[in-house]
């Protein structure tokens, strides 16, 4: 299950990091990106694009800091799914936050 609150803290957001593997080695790139129900839809890399045709597992990690709110690092993890060059998909399957101030 997907936690709301989490969820709105990442979609009120657009600018991340997106983690994966590729060619077995860690790769940690900026992103933006749009959340359209439990999908990320990603503006991505070179690196991130190979990725996605490959379906990788990723996570994008968002730093949220709303007025009046506690800073809290929100986490979504889900498989990548390649759109077209510079665009990737990444259907959320996990979410967790953490403070960060």
């Amino acid at each position: 299950m997907v936690d709301e609150a989490c969820l709105r803290r990442l979609a009120r957001n657009e600018v991340g990091r997106l983690g994966f593997s590729l060619d077995a080695l860690p790769v940690v790139e900026p992103v933006t990106y749009v959340i359209e129900g439990l999908t990320a839809r990603l503006a991505v890399g070179r690196s991130a694009s190979s990725a996605a045709r490959q379906g990788a597992v990723a996570c994008l990690q968002v730093e949220d800091r709303p007025d009046g709110e506690p800073a809290m690092s929100v986490l979504a993890t889900g498989r990548l799914r390649f759109v077209d060059d510079g665009f990737a998909e990444m259907l959320i399957e996990l979410l967790s936050e953490t403070p960060t101030g």
